[in-house]
């Protein structure tokens, strides 16, 4: 049996906000202003070391640690409120590619820098959580290195389904540089999809499978 893993912003999603959840707490909970014309260099990055790498230059790790509890509850609240009137979308195809998964009872799971409860809330915006049930997934909470959430989703996965999958049977799409290089890490299968910010050439330097976009997946 394969496990298919998905990256949520760009491949599943297309959502806006998350900055601004960010540039809130930053304010609030550590006092620091922050452009938003920064943020593009966190791509691929987890919440976790976006928050470490706006904090470390101007507070010690301890009180970056001690405020980071309050930080994220206040940042997924800010951020639910936020989409309450807003849209978030399913990219082109994914619908149609996760029911036919879902059909087929193959397992899916999500590997996101996004904090779990900000990740839950687009996905049922975009009328997408159905098809992650169980839930399971690797999240921005859950460490600073992204090959720590891909490690954590596919543990997760054998706990909840009591079943092994081999590194082969492991297949993870993203859609930029960074998320590639940790699913190569790891020696899975990794397809690059080019719905986000990075085209089929610039991905095919880090993963010779790329597709345009999710439905174009073939096995």
């Amino acid at each position: 049996m394969k496990l298919f893993l998905f990256d949520l912003d760009r491949v599943l999603v297309e959502t806006e906000g998350h900055d601004g959840a960010f540039i809130f707490v930053f304010e609030k909970i550590y006092g620091l202003e922050v452009s938003k014309e920064r943020f593009p260099e966190t791509r691929g990055m987890t919440d976790l070391q976006v928050y470490f790498h706006f904090l470390s230059p101007y507070f010690p790790e301890e009180e970056i640690v001690k405020k980071l509890e309050k930080a994220r509850r206040e940042m997924t609240d800010w951020y639910r409120k936020w989409i309450k009137d807003k849209e978030a979308k399913a990219l082109p195809g994914v619908r149609d590619f996760l029911e036919k998964l879902k059909k087929e009872k193959v397992p899916r799971g999500v590997v996101t820098g996004n904090l779990k409860g900000i990740a839950k809330i687009k996905l049922q915006k975009a009328a997408l959580l159905k098809y992650f049930d169980p839930f399971f997934g690797g999240f921005g909470e859950d460490g600073k290195e992204r090959i720590k959430l891909l490690e954590r989703v596919i543990a997760g996965a054998e706990e909840i389904l009591t079943q092994k999958f081999s590194k082969k049977e492991v297949i993870y799409f993203d859609d930029t540089p960074r998320g590639i290089e940790v699913g190569n890490k790891l020696s899975i299968r990794v397809i690059g999809v080019a719905t986000g910010n990075y085209s089929v050439e610039e991905l095919k330097r880090f993963t010779p499978y790329v597709i345009e976009k999710l439905s174009d997946f073939k096995e």
